[in-house]
């Protein structure tokens, strides 16, 4: 008698179509448990993306905004340091005067002094010359 092809043998074939129906069931909900374990995990990572983004874009902000406020500090020392070199170049000028004007005073009082001590030459010369005169008359 012929085989029929496709056709399982009686007693042994269904017994091993049984077992690879069972096997076949076991390897799909082993598939359907990975499936699910893996789409969870996706669900995580997105949720942990979602998170790290969230934290990134505060960090980002803080970011921005310290920028920010380091450039405004920057602005306001710049304007401190250059009000402030207007009052020292202020003061500089003030200084430079009175230099001028102490340079100035000090060469009038040694003029002053020097002529005094030539007068005072001057004036024993014409002692001592007085003196002989008073002599000799």
């Amino acid at each position: 008698m012929a085989k029929k092809i496709n056709q399982p043998e009686e007693g042994r074939s269904k017994v091993e179509l049984e077992k690879k129906e069972v096997e076949l069931r076991r390897l799909e909900n082993e598939f359907k448990k990975m499936k699910d374990e893996w789409e969870i995990r996706l669900q995580y990572s997105r949720r942990g993306l979602e998170v790290t983004n969230r934290e990134l874009a505060k960090v980002n902000k803080r970011l921005e905004d310290s920028n920010k406020e380091l450039k405004e500090m920057k602005e306001g020392l710049e304007e401190r340091v250059r009000e402030r070199t207007e009052v020292l170049e202020d003061s500089k000028r003030e200084l430079e005067k009175k230099i001028e004007e102490l340079e100035r005073l000090h060469r009038l009082t040694v003029g002053r002094e020097l002529k005094m001590k030539e007068m005072k030459k001057k004036m024993k010369g014409l002692e001592k010359q007085s003196e002989k005169s008073a002599e000799s008359s």
